[in-house]
């Protein structure tokens, strides 16, 4: 197992109340998956580069500092006043240094695409839309395939190494990934549902795409993407930078996007579900993903912080979310390793 896989998802020994640390091992994705929630558009031209910086929360000029960068690079589309429109990943093909394809929610993509068709005014540069030739997969960084031209393909998902490798590959490449055999035992087919690559990414606290990330809502620290290398604060201008630079300089994000465990394993529980206190008379938070048992939500840092000192009766956890039905559910969040040691400071923390 490489080295990227031992690093520990959850931190056991949170020094800090805003969250309970969760006793048993955290279970491990272990196959490779087609991606089937995102969409592929092509951009090519000499100003193809260009025309993102002045679009993108991150700095495209990596792709020439880091000695002909080919890893994919992960940045925001952001609205005038600052909100996430869509989070996308930027990969570079080796064998034009020319195109790029944008790796984006399937969800929201034509809308995307038609806003970058707006804004290229009359920059030489082509829009294409490839989703139908071209999907993106993902998987662990100790499950990938044993092909040589395969594996290249797979490169590290530039947020967390936590998450694995992310490729984009032809349709007419499905076929080998499917007769490849693979490094990793662990998982005998080795594909798997788009869900089991969601709920690798709840239990880190990664939020992904326009579902899960509201667009024209969301605000992008809240949802830690900064933290996810998906903002640079050396670039030059960018659509909704002052607001963003704002937020961060200020140093304070009230709210912020965290991994919880439901506690049950019938418990209806939807996105859009409230995270309440013991008796949920108090809403602290908004679930924005589940798959299983694993779940995101946005949540109040104080008012999540205070609930997790308090106790719920019998010795029950004092975090619910609310169900389908209307039940309250219990619940157990985490602090993620990966977080920055100020987060919740500005809350006494």
């Amino acid at each position: 197992m490489q080295e990227a896989c031992k690093i520990p998802i959850l931190s056991l020994k949170a020094k800090k109340p805003l969250f309970a640390a969760f006793q048993s091992i955290v279970r491990q994705y272990n196959a490779t998956c087609l991606d089937d929630t995102r969409a592929i558009i092509a951009i090519q031209g000499e100003q193809a580069l260009s025309f993102l910086q002045g679009l993108i929360t991150n700095d495209v000029r990596k792709f020439d500092k880091e000695g002909g960068r080919l890893s994919p690079l992960y940045a925001v589309i952001l609205s005038s006043k600052g909100k996430v429109l869509n989070d996308i990943f930027i990969h570079p093909q080796k064998d034009d240094p020319t195109r790029f394809l944008l790796d984006l929610s399937r969800n929201s993509y034509l809308e995307t695409k038609q806003m970058l068709e707006r804004y290229k005014l009359r920059r030489k540069i082509n829009l294409d839309d490839v989703s139908n030739s071209h999907h993106v997969w993902v998987c662990r960084d100790d499950h990938l395939p044993t092909d040589p031209f395969l594996r290249d393909s797979f490169l590290k998902d530039p947020r967390l190494p936590e998450i694995g490798c992310r490729a984009v590959l032809a349709s007419n490449q499905h076929a080998q990934i499917l007769a490849s055999s693979f490094s990793s035992p662990a998982s005998p087919v080795p594909t798997a549902p788009s869900a089991a690559f969601a709920a690798h990414r709840y239990r880190l606290g990664v939020a992904e795409g326009d579902l899960e990330i509201p667009s024209g809502v969301a605000a992008p620290l809240e949802f830690n993407l900064d933290r996810l290398n998906g903002i640079s604060y050396e670039k030059g201008c960018y659509i909704g930078q002052e607001r963003t630079s704002y937020a961060h300089f200020r140093g304070i994000t009230r709210r912020r996007l965290a991994p919880i465990r439901i506690l049950s394993e019938d418990a209806n529980v939807m996105a859009g579900a409230d995270v309440t206190n013991a008796d949920g008379s108090k809403v602290l938070g908004t679930v924005r993903g589940v798959a299983g048992e694993d779940a995101i939500a946005l949540v109040s840092i104080k008012d999540f912080s205070q609930a997790a000192k308090e106790r719920g009766g019998e010795g029950e956890s004092a975090l619910k979310v609310r169900a389908a039905d209307g039940n309250l559910i219990q619940i157990q969040a985490f602090r993620p390793q990966w977080w920055s040691n100020e987060w919740g400071s500005e809350e006494g923390l």
